[in-house]
């Protein structure tokens, strides 16, 4: 299925896009409203002076003002590349005897602590080196299970780091007398995770200290694994810990090193920009408090402070940046196809031209709905990943001149209608009681937050009636590159004005950039409304007078009758509604038809008896005589009639096909080439049944007027004036 754009239907202000059809299947040739009447579709209401956070992306859990928000999501992953720290004490166990140890024994001294780090993990070509003078002593054997082990922990700990966010809470109460670089950054851990880190944090390994006392105090090397800074030894003593030496002479510091990622990027170690820092843990409350590490020589010195203040530093108050924008967008144009189970477009067509197509979109019928983009080829509204440390990075320095720019770049790269995600919602299918118009639909949700003075808080209720209808209702325009579609079953005839919103955002799903409303007409046929077939209402239950190609009037119309004249006052002034549109059809064809003469010349007064119709060809001597008088008749040149030429035994039948009152008394070859046999005296209301016994049957009718005034249905005025039948007997014919 093609389409086409006319920049001037419906309107010059409204361009439409149309499917492939004639100027009558469309409703564009006419002299009614095309936007209530043309069947296409057009963008009635477009907004984009502000954009909003999408629920879809990845940062929609920091939409909500009040709940759920822990604070700026950030990921954490442990120093990499072969290398890892720990911390090291050595302690004393009581053993009952002095010749043995026991590795559960009361712990009655620390001998030293320190951190101490591990370098060329995992390289095949070299044994991993160990800080200090740990491995020194030759008393140390078990070497390699001890490196086995706090890798295989610190590894653990490292994976659930990167697999989880860490959150930075807000900080309105620093110290303003300290520079920026040393103000701690405070991050909590949602409880299950806090809870793994701890399972891991509480592990310990345990080695025995050869030596050669024979005392019952035995020396032990004992390890963990540890994120911040230990402040206390095993015996819950205060301590500072020492540093250790680098084999290349660089410092340990005192903690684990932590790299600061997108939340995106593979667990291990971090690409692109980061910065390390030494934490100290407040247990009681499981806030971990990360301190710049400014080592000299080591690291950035001064700080990079630029990418501190785009985590928010030092304060990480979340702001709602988007905000208005007097950016460029460029316009879209939809094609939204309609169809049936059959894929028939939902058109005006022609009952007799086109009968199977206007039967399949008659009433009740299944409309499939379709949208995808006009102009745009092999357009498949795919989703490209994003960079969710942008996005999040937007809440926090909007306000500053590089959040503004960002923003900015971001939103560029999305101008154009191939470089955007839809997702669409079709809110009014045009069949609704009450249904809205566009200027209601500005006052909905939808429009309103594009109207307020002031940038609406995430809270606001228009704002969270927006997101509901985005995260629940909606749902993309394609999926695998084939149409997405919505379907609705209409049981009413008529024009009927779909309302679509359709939302536009960047790629990544993260931003609304504008908000359509898109209108679609289409039709639904009434396969008893434009032929207003006698057979379907029977009787008068119709408001035009149907006149199919096999019917036959007996009497005729007046020019001057009251049917006439408001057929024809109700075509000239056009004043339909959708739900008497499709009768504009009848009305026209009407008017052609008593024009034309079609329903015949009314004779004046008539009287009417039983009327036949028969097969074939006969004259009057065939229905008045016997065989044998028709013979006379033709040997004497046709005289005329009279009772002393036939005799008093060769008398007109008395019953014959003509006087009787039922054809089926007799049984001639007449008889047996009857097709109609209409007696009025037989009536059932104003139906007169076919005494034949077929399907066909007489419908009296008579004078009557149709209405249609301005917002109402069209009505039949009145009673219909119809024929009586004479029951006094001396006035019968027969």
């Amino acid at each position: 299925m093609s389409y086409t754009k006319y920049n001037e239907y419906p309107s010059l202000l409204k361009p439409g896009i149309y499917p492939d059809g004639t100027i009558d299947q469309l409703g564009l040739g006419t002299d009614v409203d095309l936007e209530k009447f043309s069947l296409g579709n057009w963008n009635s209401i477009v907004k984009n002076n502000r954009t909003f956070f999408s629920p879809l992306s990845s940062v929609a859990d920091l939409l909500d003002e009040e709940s759920g928000y822990a604070g700026r999501p950030i990921r954490i992953t442990l120093e990499g590349k072969g290398q890892m720290k720990f911390f090291y004490q050595r302690i004393v166990r009581e053993s009952d005897d002095p010749w043995s140890y026991d590795p559960t024994g009361d712990i009655t001294e620390v001998k030293f602590e320190s951190m101490y780090s591990i370098s060329d993990l995992g390289n095949p070509d070299t044994q991993p080196f160990v800080s200090g003078d740990l491995y020194s002593s030759p008393s140390v054997n078990e070497r390699e299970s001890t490196i086995e082990w706090l890798e295989n922990n610190y590894m653990s700990m490292s994976a659930i780091l990167s697999e989880n966010d860490g959150f930075i809470l807000q900080n309105d109460n620093f110290d303003e007398s300290l520079d920026e670089h040393q103000i701690p950054i405070r991050i909590k851990f949602e409880d299950d995770v806090q809870e793994s880190l701890d399972e891991i944090l509480n592990r310990s390994h345990q080695v025995f200290y050869h030596d050669d006392s024979s005392t019952t105090e035995k020396v032990f090397h004992y390890f963990k694994v540890t994120l911040d800074i230990p402040t206390e030894n095993i015996l819950g003593e205060s301590i500072q810990v020492e540093d250790s030496v680098l084999y290349d002479g660089r410092p340990v510091e005192a903690t684990a090193q932590l790299v600061w990622a997108d939340p995106d990027a593979p667990a291990g170690w971090a690409a692109g920009a980061g910065e390390s820092f030494t934490i100290e843990r407040k247990p009681s409350e499981d806030i971990y408090a990360f301190k710049l590490r400014t080592v000299p020589g080591l690291l950035h010195d001064p700080p990079n402070l630029d990418l501190l203040q785009s985590w928010g530093h030092p304060s990480y108050t979340r702001n709602f940046p988007l905000i208005e924008t007097n950016r460029e967008i460029d316009p879209v144009d939809f094609q939204v196809s309609c169809f049936t189970e059959e894929e028939n477009n939902l058109l005006y067509y022609d009952f007799k031209l086109e009968k199977d197509k206007f039967t399949d979109t008659s009433y009740p019928v299944k409309v499939n709905v379709g949208i995808n983009l006009f102009g745009v080829i092999s357009f498949d509204n795919s989703v490209t990943a994003g960079n969710a440390s942008e996005l999040i990075d937007l809440f926090y320095t909007i306000h500053t001149d590089s959040g503004s720019a960002n923003l900015t770049e971001i939103l560029e790269d999305s101008r154009s209608p191939e470089e955007s995600v839809y997702y669409y919602e079709v809110v009014q299918w045009g069949d609704e009681e009450i249904l809205l118009s566009d200027d209601a639909f500005l006052n909905t949700s939808y429009f309103q937050l594009y109207e307020m003075e002031e940038y609406p808080g995430y809270n606001d209720f228009n704002m969270k009636r927006l997101n509901q209808s985005q995260l629940i209702y909606s749902k993309p325009i394609m999926v695998d590159g084939e149409l997405n579609l919505s379907s609705h079953v209409y049981s009413t005839p008529g024009p009927k004005s779909i309302k679509i919103i359709v939302y536009r955002y960047i790629k990544d799903l993260s931003i609304l950039n504008e908000t359509i409303l898109v209108t679609k007409n289409i039709n639904i046929n009434d396969g008893t409304l434009l032929t207003q077939d006698f057979e379907i209402f029977g009787g008068t239950d119709f408001n035009f007078l149907p006149l199919k190609d096999r019917e036959a009037i007996i009497g005729g119309l007046d020019e001057n009758s009251k049917y006439s004249k408001s057929v024809g006052k109700i075509a000239k002034d056009a004043v339909y509604t959708k739900d008497d549109f499709l009768q504009r059809k009848t009305i026209l064809d009407s008017v052609e038809k008593v024009t034309s003469g079609e329903y015949g010349k009314s004779p004046g007064h008539v009287d009417l008896s039983t009327i036949r119709i028969f097969k074939g060809t006969s004259d009057i001597y065939d229905f008045l005589m016997t065989d044998d008088q028709k013979d006379k008749v033709i040997s004497n040149k046709f005289p005329n009639f009279s009772g002393s030429f036939y005799g008093e035994d060769d008398i007109v039948k008395f019953n014959s096909e003509t006087t009787d009152i039922f054809i089926n008394d007799g049984d001639s070859e007449l008889k047996q080439n009857c097709m109609i046999e209409i007696n009025p005296q037989k009536m059932e209301y104003l139906t007169i049944p076919n005494t034949v016994g077929n399907k066909d049957k007489g419908i009296l009718i008579g004078d009557f007027e149709v209405k249609k005034e301005k917002n109402q249905p069209i009505r039949k005025d009145g009673i219909m004036q119809t024929p009586l039948l004479e029951d006094w007997s001396e006035e019968q014919a027969f």
